[in-house]
């Protein structure tokens, strides 16, 4: 579970270079996982298999391998 929300942080990170008017709209969409980091390090587990899907009302899903969560975000001081 810890290594879910690691990915997730992981994914809100790489949007916190943006204003947030610029940031709603870039995270809206489906995105694949690419790259898998533990502590910096590359993870056993495949990136490729991780899909996010935020919508423009804050919601989210994810989907790895099979196991879905479901949630709200929201974008908020460039994060």
């Amino acid at each position: 579970m810890k290594i879910k929300y690691t990915f997730f942080a992981l994914v809100v990170i790489l949007f916190s270079n943006c204003a947030n008017t610029e940031n709603n709209k870039k995270i809206v969409g489906k995105w694949a996982g690419a790259e898998w980091l533990v502590n910096n390090a590359p993870s056993s587990m495949d990136a490729s298999k991780a899909s996010f899907n935020f919508d423009e009302k804050g919601n989210y899903s994810f989907d790895y391998a099979g196991t879905k969560e479901e949630g709200t975000y929201k974008v908020e001081n460039n994060m």
